[in-house]
This record gives C-alpha cells, structure tokens and sequence, in this order.
C-alpha cells in the first residue's frame, strides 16, 4: 500500500515527469485501468471496471467522459469517481446521483435504452482521475469489447482484461494484436486474463483498417445465450441466424385484404425485378420509419399487419414487412442482419457474435440478388450506399443463418463528372458555367444526396460551403433529380462569377484550372505508417475545363502534361491550346484494395504528385 501510495505521489507532483518526451503529445494517460468480466450463467453477467488516469489537457475526449449504458436488461449499480490534483489532495467526488440520464437514441419515439452520463470538467492540469463502477446484466446476448486504447493522443501504461467463468458456462474470444490470455482455475471453471503494458499512443490515420488490423483488441461472444426468455446458441453463425429466425415467427401474418392489395399492384407486372420495384415503392410510400426499441423488441419485428395497419416501424419491422409483402406476391425474400456504417469494422467469417445493428432484405431472383434499405422513403431499389454495401451480412432463413457479402461498388460504378466552361477577364474575374454529374456512391459526397429534399436556401448555401473553387457570386442553379437505378444518377448545375479566379502581378495572370476537382482533402503527412492502407471506396474523377483567356493576352507558362499508373489508381492530366481557349482534361482513379503499411511511401508518392499536379499554375501574358 505504502508503495502504491509513493507512486500516485510521484505521478502527481512531478511536473518533471509530465515535461518527459513519453508524455509529449499525449492528451491522457491511463496508469492502470482494469477490466473484469464475470460470467453467472447463461443470462446473467457483471462488467466491473476501475481505472486511474492522468488528464493532461483539454483535448482529452474520453475517459474523462463517463457513459454507462443500460436499458430493461442492465443495471448500472455504482459509480465511483474522485480527482486528485496535483498537490495528491481530493478535490471533488461523484457518484451515480450526480449524473445525467439521458435517452442514447433520440430519433427513437420510444426506447429504454438510456445512459448514465458524466463530463469531469476541471481546468487545472494535469490532474488523475479515478473511476470505478459496476454494470449488471440479465441478458447474454452482448459481451463486451476490450479496446484498451480508446482514443488517439493516449498513452497507456498498463491495462488488464479479465474473463471469469467459475459455473465453466462457456465463451468464446478472438485476439488482435494481444497475446494469448493466461488461464488459471476459479470455482468449477477458469479465469482469463489479458495484459498490455506500456503502449504508445496512436494518430487517427486516413484511410485506416479494421480496429485488430493495429490496436489491441479482445471481442467476446456467448455460446449459448438467453435474452428476454428467448435462448439461443451463437456457436455457429447458422445456430445464431436460427434464433433470430425464431424471433420472427408468427410476425407474419397478413390478412387476406391486405395481400390482396399488394397483388393488385403487382399482378399485371411482366417480371420479378418489376415485382421488387413495385413492393419497394409501396413500402416508401406507405410507411416511414419511426425507432422503437423496447425490451426484446431491439431484436424482434413487429408483426407484418401491424405495421401494414399503422403505416410505420423501425428497421426490423419495416424489413420483415417488405418480406412479407414479397412472399405475398410470390417472390422470395430474406430478413438479413448488417452492422451499417461508412467506417465499421468488417464482422469477421470466422467468429459468430452479435455485431450487428441494421436490418435489410436480400431478394435472390434468378441472374441477380437484390439488397433493400427499407428505412428509407427515396433510395432507389436497390442501392446500398457505403451505409450497408460490400460486407456480410447474415441471410436468416427456415434453415438458420448464412452469411452473403452485399453490393460492391467498383470505381467505374462511382463516377463524379465535372465540365467547366470559364470566361477570364482582364480584371482576374471570370463567368462560369460549372456541370457536375454523380453516380454510384460518389451521390454521398458532402452529403449531396440528403440534400435532393432540402429548401432552396439549403441548397443556395450547400453550393457556396461546398464550391471549394474560389469567391463565387451564385447567379442561377438547378439540382438534378435522383435517377431510380440500382447504380443512381444525380448532380447539380451552376452558374456564377468567380471573383480572383486569377492573380494579376507584373502584367501577368497566374491561374489553377484544375481547382474544380482536386484532391486536397486527402491529408497524408505523417512520415511513418502504422496501420495497414485500406481504401474501401474507390472512386473516378473526370473532369472538362475549357478557359476562354482575354483578347489581348496568350499562353506564356502552361501545365506539364501527366500521366502516372500505379497499383492504387492512375491519373491523367493533358492540355490543349487552340487560339484562345485552354482545353484541361483531367482522370483521377482510386483503386480498392488493402495494402501493407510498408506500401505508404508510393502510395503517398502518388497522392502527393496528384495533388502537386492539380494546384500546377499557368501564366498569361499581354500580347506587345
């Protein structure tokens, strides 16, 4: 005790030791923070975690910040938290009381999912802070995730995990970047137990990996598990899928009246794919989506006629119908768990847990499969997004669960077209008439395509935020609508001054043509790669200026031509002057792909050579 209490002491009042190169960077830094995890039996579980951490600044945004989660089945049953200044004095306790307790899904129109929330705030650093709580948990369906290292700019001395299974109920675990855990007995079973000690922190690095690809990582997940009074097995994915099966059952249960009005929409249709599209838009323009998680109800659907009747539901409930009213009209379509999101980790093949957080419908038809996003009322038929497209997803079906990998979208499916016709004055100014066409995911860029149902004025100042070309004077403007196929269509047209297009200085103007469409926002400055380079979505940039120059003045400096292949993508740069217009062709292509972290330096090289390339000035000069 006298040596733990000598250590806090130096860690306190030793400004030397925070002034040391290990801290330099670091927003904060964890002494210890101990896991422990107890399995009861196969509903039940604690969670009980106690760390001690050294908040270096302001910029520390996690442990600091305490969110503890719970709903029908969990119970946060302590929390215990103390700072300590400098000096080693107390400076302030919390408890659970003083606490906000706050609704985690505020779209939902009803949930019991809530949280246990409380932002340490104080404004003298460093300071150590000490949290302890406790987390029970009647239901087994989740185990936590160990992710030691929570946060970039955060160091870590030392951290334990510990899984402790006494009643031997069994689990299951997979490793990233951590060693084999150490297994000593306890009670009728065994007690687990993972350590890192002395990890350095980490930059958030673009284009980044799976979290196991660099961080220390343990996921768990149950065997056998019971939630709500519904048991299930998760030691297959098959086992897994048969369960959430067995949530549906009875949920389908359309009356008469209500098939027959959906077969009436359908009957007269010549094929299948038409079927699909016909329920697809019946579905958007019949219901909306309204979240509803409360007790088992997070994992089951409501049933088909309820929400046929009430004309609304969450994501399972809006998918099971869409699959009722496809079986309705004899098509075949599958309830399929995701994990949705832009940036999710994949759900590994190999390791069955209860990952997901979205609900979709797979229809196989006969050369194709198509994937429906039910919760939205203007997606075209088919079109996944980076939300939900190219990973696995779990088909449920009569005969359990199957996994199936969604829609890729290659780069000649993501397209974004540019033509730019610039009229350049003497004065430096120029007119423009600029035309952008989308397709495939590139719709999502800046958000463009949740921008299709905004206001004008919404729009107006999406162009102005969004140009990124220079001082524009917005004259006039059109937004094309969203074409209806599976790869959609959609873009926008503006018309517009351009105030200092070009730089005047010594009777010159110096201009960049290819401003329309760089790609500067890729930031690649780090010297060293740590994680591996991932580009999940890959992506074309065409794109056609024509620059009218003023009477009076000719080409004097142009733009090198280039051209450059690599195994990340290719770019193509030309340029053509005919009397006094400049034509500029441009084709910038990022590849898919995965590649090892000793790859960075070409694929910074070629990145960098594009953008240097993209800001290449050309001079005008008075003809004499």
């Amino acid at each position: 005790m006298r040596f733990a209490v000598s250590v806090l002491w130096l860690l306190c009042v030793s400004l030397s030791a925070i002034a040391q190169k290990e801290y330099e960077g670091l927003n904060e830094y964890v002494i210890s923070d101990v896991m422990h995890f107890t399995i009861l039996n196969t509903k039940e579980s604690r969670l009980e975690r106690k760390y001690k951490v050294m908040i270096l600044n302001d910029f520390a945004k996690d442990l600091n910040k305490i969110t503890l989660h719970y709903d029908k089945f969990t119970k946060v049953v302590s929390l215990k938290v103390t700072i300590t200044g400098q000096d080693g004095k107390v400076i302030r306790r919390y408890s659970l009381k003083d606490c906000r307790d706050m609704v985690v899904d505020y779209a939902s129109v009803s949930s019991d999912s809530r949280v246990k929330y409380l932002d340490v705030v104080h404004g003298r650093y460093p300071y150590i802070l000490d949290v302890e709580y406790r987390i029970d948990d009647k239901g087994s369906l989740f185990y936590p995730v160990w992710s030691p290292m929570g946060d970039e700019k955060q160091g870590i001395k030392s951290s334990t995990f510990i899984v402790s299974d006494p009643q031997n109920v069994g689990f299951r675990y997979r490793n990233g970047n951590v060693e084999e855990p150490r297994k000593e007995a306890e009670g009728n079973g065994f007690r687990y137990t993972w350590d890192v000690r002395d990890v350095k922190s980490v930059t958030m690095e673009p284009f980044n990996g799976n979290k196991e690809d660099v961080l220390p990582v343990v996921y768990l997940a149950p065997v056998n598990f019971e939630i709500g009074g519904y048991k299930g097995s998760m030691e297959s994915w098959e086992k897994y899928g048969m369960w959430a099966y067995m949530l549906c059952t009875g949920k389908d249960d359309l009356r008469p009246e209500q098939v027959a009005e959906i077969k009436k929409e359908c009957d007269v249709l010549p094929s299948d794919r038409d079927k699909v599209r016909a329920v697809y838009r019946y579905v958007q323009k019949n219901t909306r989506y309204v979240s509803v998680q409360l007790g088992i109800g997070g994992w089951q659907p409501f049933a088909a006629s309820h929400v046929h009747q009430n004309k609304f539901g969450d994501c399972k409930a809006l998918s099971f119908y869409t699959c009722a009213l496809l079986r309705a009209v004899g098509i075949p379509a599958f309830y399929t768990l995701i994990r949705a999101g832009s940036d999710m980790d994949e759900i590994p093949k190999d390791f069955p847990t209860s990952r997901f957080n979205h609900v979709i419908v797979t229809v196989p038809l006969e050369r194709d499969t198509i994937w429906l996003e039910c919760t939205s009322q203007f997606s075209p038929m088919g079109y996944m997004g980076t939300f939900t497209s190219d990973r696995y997803g779990l088909l449920v079906g009569e005969d359990g669960g199957h996994l199936i990998r969604t829609r890729r979208y290659g780069e000649n499916d993501n397209v974004q077209k540019t033509k730019v016709d610039v009229r350049l004055f003497a004065s430096g100014d120029a007119e423009m008439d600029f035309c952008r066409d989308y397709s495939g995911l590139e719709i999502e860029n800046d958000g463009f395509v949740h921008l299709l149902n905004k206001s004008e004025d919404e729009k107006r100042k999406w162009i102005q935020d969004h140009s990124g070309f220079g001082n524009l004077e917005l004259k006039d403007y059109r937004f094309m609508p969203l074409s209806g196929d599976e790869v959609p269509r959609t873009g926008y047209e503006i018309k517009g001054q351009l105030r200092g297009f070009a730089t005047m200085s010594m009777g010159r103007l110096f201009l960049t043509p290819c401003r329309f469409s760089n790609i500067a926002y890729i930031k690649l400055t780090g010297k060293e790669r740590f994680s591996p380079i991932m580009v999940r979505y890959p992506y074309i940039q065409e794109d056609t200026v024509r620059v009218t120059i003023p009477e009076g003045y000719r080409e004097e400096g142009g733009i090198a031509p280039l051209s450059l292949e690599t195994p990340f993508g290719d770019y193509r740069l030309a340029v053509r002057v005919q009397g006094e217009e400049i034509f500029i062709t441009r084709r910038f292509c990022l590849k898919k792909g995965t590649y090892p972290r000793t790859d960075y330096d070409k694929f910074k090289d070629f990145i960098t050579k594009v953008q240097l390339a993209d800001r290449s000035r050309m001079v005008l000069v008075k003809n004499e």
